[in-house]
């Protein structure tokens, strides 16, 4: 298999647009799971649709993660190629 010289146009702007968003959501997470552990926050939204929110935006998280691990790595066997 032929390695690939460059990261594509498309990866090199999700590299570079990931780390912000993967920084967004983790606030959004970590905001969430607080809201969670204060009765105060969590009867206003209601629990069960914050508990949601949560796991979709932990959900979201861990695919961007894994998405820029993914390019990442690229990046490494691109350098080491070159």
């Amino acid at each position: 298999s032929k390695k690939p010289k460059k990261l594509s146009y498309n990866e090199q702007r999700e590299y570079e647009m990931l780390p912000e968003k993967i920084e967004k959501l983790e606030k959004e997470v970590e905001e969430l799971s607080k809201c969670l552990e204060n009765p105060e926050c969590y009867n206003e939204k209601g629990l069960i649709s914050i508990s949601k929110e949560l796991e979709e935006k932990q959900k979201e998280l861990d695919h961007l993660v894994e998405r820029f691990l993914e390019i990442e790595e690229k990046l490494e066997e691109i350098k080491a190629n070159s």
